[in-house]
């Protein structure tokens, strides 16, 4: 337990007390959303965009928090640190085949039980957790991308069922040095805050008492195109090269992808973004981690391919992703497939 003369922690008001404690399992607050398939009468929204990238948006909640990790801790509960799950639904410490993972905490969730978990924030002395407000989950093409081939398998792939992956690190800070990563609030009615992303800090912001905390996490974009996973759920996964880091390259290995040549396929870029509501009398800094740990994420790809549906989770980001017409809005994942629109979408996240 860290001393409250901490230069590391932030003490209560008083400067009295533990400035670090255990989580407190009393004050979690689980949504009511229900694990089940929903079948829409309205399917996925299909928008064109004026933007230079597709997308796929679904909304997701939480379903469970729980100190586990299947995948890091196979078949060992109560080890590391505390998890938020969401998306599919009924994971345990002893889970080793996704395909038991058949029901989704996802709007419209008949076609997607992929599994998101991050780590849990806290209030940090005491223990009390931050509300999951809700996940927004992006599958985004690219403006970097629009010119290749993405036919062609040797150059890019949707990501597979089964497939998993963790990007950042518990232990240090990988991820914040990524273009995509952010951190933002989101201002309740009268608030000060201006809800503008603070780009690039691995840090919650100090938001306002009663607003929101949302924290915008990037995933690889490149892969190996043979391991489904690897042994530190990281190797077989690549963030895709910057402009200048491709530039510096030798010419044979200069990918159009923008991949390295070590993780040549290209792969639907995926970023969720998290939020998270203040409890009443709390400001963002305040805020951490359960056990400090540093911003990251998991991901276990799984979809439901059922021949009683209409669609495929295949077709649809065939459409959505290689298709620089389309985007697909949030949620609308039915049965029955997904229509064509003529307005803009408004609001972009």
């Amino acid at each position: 337990m860290l001393a409250c003369s901490s230069a590391f922690a932030i003490c209560p008001p008083t400067g009295t007390g533990a400035c670090d404690v255990a989580f407190d399992w009393s004050k979690v607050q689980l949504q009511t959303t229900v694990c089940q398939d929903q079948i829409l009468t309205d399917p996925i929204d299909v928008l064109p965009v004026h933007l230079n990238e597709t997308k796929i948006r679904m909304r997701v909640m939480m379903n469970q928090v729980g100190r586990f990790d299947p995948k890091v801790f196979p078949g060992q509960p109560n080890t590391g640190h505390v998890h938020t799950f969401m998306g599919g639904c009924g994971l345990n410490p002893y889970t080793t085949n996704i395909q038991d993972v058949t029901t989704s905490t996802y709007q419209g969730g008949a076609l997607v039980k992929s599994v998101f978990w991050s780590p849990t924030p806290i209030i940090q002395y005491t223990g009390e957790m931050l509300k999951h407000s809700g996940t927004v989950i992006y599958y985004l093409g690219g403006s970097d991308i629009n010119d290749l081939d993405l036919s062609n398998p040797n150059i890019f792939q949707h990501i597979p069922d089964g497939f998993f992956m963790i990007t950042g690190s518990g232990a240090v800070d990988e991820i914040s040095s990524q273009t995509e990563y952010a951190t933002n609030c989101f201002p309740r009615a009268g608030s000060s805050d201006t809800g503008q992303y603070n780009i690039g800090k691995a840090i919650f912001p100090d938001c306002n008492e009663g607003d929101g905390i949302s924290i915008k996490i990037p995933y690889p974009q490149c892969w190996d195109g043979v391991h489904l996973d690897s042994s530190d759920h990281k190797s077989h996964v690549h963030f895709k090269l910057t402009a200048a880091q491709r530039n510096a390259l030798p010419a044979d290995e200069r990918l159009a992808n923008f991949c390295p040549i070590t993780h040549p396929i290209r792969i639907d870029s995926v970023i969720a973004i998290n939020s998270w509501l203040l409890p009443p009398g709390y400001r963002g800094n305040i805020v951490k981690y359960e056990s400090n740990v540093f911003p990251h994420m998991d991901y276990w790809a799984h979809y439901s391919n059922s021949p009683t549906q209409a669609i495929t989770w295949k077709q649809v980001l065939d459409d959505c992703i290689i298709n620089p017409g389309l985007s697909c809005g949030v949620g609308l994942l039915g049965l029955s497939g997904y229509k064509a629109k003529t307005d803009f979408f408004t609001v972009v996240q």
